[in-house]
């Protein structure tokens, strides 16, 4: 048969594109979670500096538990994942935009 050689054939640079996906993937996901862990890192609470200094403690307590910096790591590993995500799919570029084209690509007017 004449199929079985052309299959064959193609297998190799299949498997190269695979596994080329899949390192650009675990690639994503490394470097997100470094970026994740030293912004996790660094000096300050997000609260406090959303509040100022006068915030009382509860008020400060509160808003953390608002913003989730309550939770576990991992927890907010997986919001934060999540929502870089959906900030991806409803940016207007994207291509599963709600947004229609037309105001996508119209010019802004004077």
């Amino acid at each position: 048969m004449s199929g079985a050689p052309a299959m064959s054939r193609w297998r190799g640079p299949l498997r190269l594109i695979v596994k080329r996906i899949g390192l650009a993937f675990l690639t994503l996901f490394l470097v997100s979670l470094v970026i994740f862990t030293i912004s996790g890192l660094l000096p300050g609470d997000a609260a406090q500096e959303v509040l100022g200094q006068s915030a009382t403690p509860e008020q400060v307590a509160a808003l953390r538990h608002e913003m989730g910096l309550d939770q576990p790591g991992p927890v907010r590993y997986a919001r934060w994942l999540q929502g870089i995500l959906v900030a991806i799919r409803a940016s207007p570029l994207s291509p599963t935009s709600r947004s229609p084209i037309s105001s996508r690509n119209a010019c802004p007017t004077r």
